[in-house]
């Protein structure tokens, strides 16, 4: 007996006889006329429920009306609020589109990861681009008259030259373009796509095309997946035909990653099979459930939604190698998502579709934000004064600055705004918003510019705003202070969250006493905060997602009013911004953090605190009195390049930055591990307010790209400048002539610079119109310490010699040494008479090296 899959639905059959092969007699159940079909895996299965086809179809239609009920409303794990799953449209953009939109330059393809790139051939090929030539990666370094191309090879050596027929040229992996896909523009229209029957489905073809669905901390993945669930069974339920799905056979599946590496790690025996594991193990499924779904995975009618693949943690290559190698065969309709660092995209370049969740839109944010703040009219205001302020920029031309806060600020149409709030923030904070304060760069508007520039980039993230609502709505009364940055945001929102948590248990609950260790509600407060501090950042330390008691009680070993904080809450079945997966099993339970962003900014928060050293404290001392995490300076390469701290690293911008420099006023980065692209963005989140920074040594560093210098000075320049820095290295960085300004606004960040080492940056200073544009960022107050330079090996044409000689006389009065070795073309030239007279015989001492 048989459920057969035929044009008009599902029948059941028995096979009477064979033909040939794969031909079969079938009849019909319970008794009809005999006819000859072809078997194959697309088009029957074995029965798992009594009754057969009908009771497939039935168990199938109850399922897809309990996903319906029970995802209708999504509640938020943050702010606890019940949101409409099919109002808030994620938007999505495939990835070809983005890559032809904004193509990457060579050198930033030359600096991306292998599992970033393809190798493409039939390609024009030029100078410096990145190529596979004789079984090894390498870059071109000389090209002939005949279009013949010489590839220095990644180990060093260099070819013959070749044609060009001969080499692969690389280029980011876009995935598969699908003439289907080309319509895609938010979640639901996933569904016909995922729901269509191929032609000849019937006769075995499986032509499901699969989609890699990748996003940012915080945007959305989850809420995307539930959304996508909810819809696929409105679709299935409404009808078929009209909705473009095919014959209504289809079943959706949800399932999270997390959950299936929990069962993972609890199981011995482990079907290899991941989906039909997770399906057979799963306890919020039904009997009759379970079968369904594994006869629907057996007639390959499951729709698999695969949330979060990159939270697998030590599984993550497991799951991987899963649905690449077994589950993508299967033909079966399959999303997945993940952030982009978290998985290897050359897995998924030729079978996938990739798609980009995209940041909220103005309206989505407004809608969003008034339901959750149920009336609370300080958003409107925020969102007012922030459109004013960009409108401001964009008048003047000056950008998102201190300038266009100043004029918002005093904008007639502003008085409604900021009579608000001044009646709603806190006098010191009206002040601070209002007047400013000298702390920011000696910018009195720059808290203002701050505050706005933090607010409209938590709008465009939805776990943000969710924080956000946390603080606007006040747990211990209205919020009367605005963030300056996320940071800030989810300091100020976890008290707040916590604090609304705890004033609304019953009096009777234990820990709405004060007997545990506070006087007061906010005693308590920081207690609660102090036991969420020490066990995310054990636990994202330890790099897990999860965390079981015993790993609790180590991270509270030295807290013992800390542990009793815990036990006190989770005898209540709740503690503040933690989920409780399971509770009571052998293992005593298993939780996580309702999102891992918390994870993350507990975590930076201990990265910011000081530790003791061997002066205040022998027993327990650190060097320098860093954490251990980065203690160790030879480590701080790798710990900077690693995915699994980037969100950390990003969240405790401005703040991780002044704690490590604090400790150690030096940073060198000139070792191994090299730093990669990721590991550039590192580097700038800790120079943000990195006031007493002394001496930065980023030599060989790849800044390849106008990108990465950018990114540096923006850091530089939003957290006031490094006042304390006097020795800055970017020996053989070779930034681009066309990152000039960018560099010249870093350099302007530092007034107190001694020592400038710019060796081997041949692009920049070979650009006559580089040096003046980096003369003309560093006026007027240009470098009037900077006394030592060294240009060696820049190979410098006579040209610029000009420029950079004024560039000498106006901005470094005091300059008493530069080393021109190298620089042969500029000995007969009237700057090299200048700058050897500065000091002739000392120049080589200035920053020696050898020529690379």
């Amino acid at each position: 007996r048989l459920v057969l899959l035929r044009e008009h639905g599902l029948s059941d059959v028995e096979v009477v006889g064979r033909v040939i092969a794969n031909r079969h007699i079938l009849r019909p159940l319970p008794d009809g006329e005999a006819f000859e079909a072809d078997l194959n895996e697309t088009n029957h299965c074995a029965p798992r429920l009594q009754g057969g086809a009908a009771a497939f179809q039935a168990a199938r239609v109850a399922y897809c009306k309990e996903l319906i009920a029970s995802g209708s409303t999504i509640t938020d794990a943050i702010t606890g609020n019940s949101l409409r799953v099919d109002e808030q449209l994620l938007r999505l953009v495939g990835e070809h589109a983005a890559l032809e939109e904004n193509p990457p330059l060579g050198a930033e393809v030359a600096q991306m990861a292998f599992d970033d790139l393809e190798w493409v051939v039939g390609v024009d090929i030029g100078l410096k681009d990145r190529v596979w030539a004789q079984g090894h990666e390498g870059y071109v370094e000389h090209v002939d008259r005949a279009g013949r191309c010489t590839v220095r090879l990644s180990d060093g050596s260099s070819t013959p030259p070749l044609p060009q027929s001969h080499l692969k040229k690389a280029r980011p992996i876009g995935g598969v373009r699908s003439p289907a896909s080309e319509g895609v523009s938010t979640i639901r229209d996933l569904v016909p796509l995922l729901l269509r029957l191929p032609g000849r489905r019937l006769s075995g073809e499986r032509a499901a095309q699969p989609i890699l669905v990748r996003a940012g901390p915080g945007t959305g993945k989850s809420w995307s997946m539930q959304q996508l669930l909810y819809f696929i069974a409105e679709a299935l339920l409404v009808g078929s035909e009209e909705n473009g799905c095919g014959p209504t056979f289809w079943v959706p599946l949800l399932l999270p990653i997390q959950k299936l590496a929990r069962m993972l790690r609890r199981q011995d025996d482990i079907d290899p099979n991941l989906v039909r594991f997770y399906i057979a193990n799963d306890e919020d499924f039904s009997d009759e459930t379970r079968r369904m779904l594994l006869q629907a995975l057996d007639m390959r009618t499951l729709v698999v939604l695969m949330d979060g693949v990159d939270e697998a943690a030590n599984l993550k290559q497991c799951v991987e190698d899963y649905v690449t190698k077994q589950l993508l065969p299967l033909g079966l309709p399959l999303v997945i998502t993940s952030r982009p660092e978290g998985i290897r995209k050359r897995l998924y370049a030729r079978e996938f579709v990739i798609l980009n969740l995209q940041p909220l839109s103005s309206e989505e944010q407004h809608r969003i934000a008034k339901h959750q703040l149920q009336g609370d009219p300080i958003f409107e205001h925020l969102s007012a004064l922030d459109s004013l302020f960009l409108a401001a920029a964009g008048a003047r031309d000056c950008g998102v600055g201190a300038a266009a806060a100043e004029e918002a600020w005093r904008s007639p149409d502003a008085a409604p705004h900021r009579d608000f709030l001044e009646q709603r923030l806190a006098a010191g904070e009206v002040a601070a918003v209002a007047e400013g304060d000298r702390g920011v760069g000696h910018d009195p508007w720059g808290p203002l510019a701050l505050r706005l520039r933090a607010f409209r980039e938590i709008c465009r993230m939805p776990v943000l705003l969710s924080v956000l609502v946390c603080l606007l709505r006040g747990g211990l009364g209205p919020a009367d202070r605005l963030p300056r940055d996320k940071y800030e945001l989810y300091a100020m929102g976890v008290r707040a969250k916590v604090a609304h948590d705890l004033k609304r248990r019953a009096p009777s609950c234990p820990f709405s006493l004060a007997h545990l260790g506070g006087d007061d509600s906010m005693q308590r407060v920081d207690l609660v905060f102090s036991m969420l501090q020490a066990i995310g950042a054990a636990n994202h330390e330890a790099r897990r997602r999860t965390f079981q008691p015993p790993d609790v009680q180590r991270a509270l070993a030295r807290r013992p009013e800390l542990e009793r904080v815990w036990k006190a809450l989770l005898a209540e079945g709740d503690v503040p911004l933690v989920r409780i997966l399971t509770l009571g099993e052998a293992s005593g339970g298993e939780f996580q953090f309702c999102h891992i962003s918390f994870q993350e900014f507990f975590f930076a928060r201990t990265l910011c605190s000081i530790v003791p050293t061997a002066e205040t404290d022998p027993a327990s001392a650190s060097p320098h009195g860093l954490q251990p995490f980065w203690a160790k300076e030879s480590c701080l390469n790798e710990r900077l390049n690693d995915p699994f701290f980037r969100n950390a690293l990003t969240i405790g911008c401005g703040h991780l930055g002044p704690a490590l420099a604090a400790a150690r006023p030096r940073w060198c980065f000139d070792r191994q591990p090299r730093l990669t692209p990721m590991g550039v963005e590192g580097v700038a989140n800790l120079l943000c307010r990195a006031s007493r920074l002394r001496s930065l040594d980023l030599a060989n560093v790849q800044l390849a790209t106008p990108g990465d210098v950018a990114s540096l000075a923006g850091a530089v320049r939003r957290g006031g400048g490094l006042p304390e820095l006097r020795r800055l290295s970017l020996r053989r960085c070779r930034p681009p002539a066309s990152a000039a300004r960018d560099l010249g606004a870093l350099l302007a960040g530092c007034p107190r610079l001694e020592r400038l080492d710019l060796e081997g940056c041949r692009e920049l200073m070979r650009s006559e119109e580089a040096v003046r544009v980096l003369r003309r960022e560093l006026l007027p107050r240009g470098l009037p310490e900077l006394y030592s330079i060294s240009l060696r090996w820049c190979h410098m044409p006579p040209a610029p010699g000009p420029a950079l000689q004024q560039l000498m006389n106006e901005c470094m009065p005091k300059l008493t040494e530069a080393d021109l070795t190298g620089n042969r073309r500029l000995e007969n030239t009237a700057c090299f008479a200048h700058l050897a007279g500065v000091n002739r015989s000392g120049a080589a001492a200035c920053c020696p090296a050898t020529e690379p």
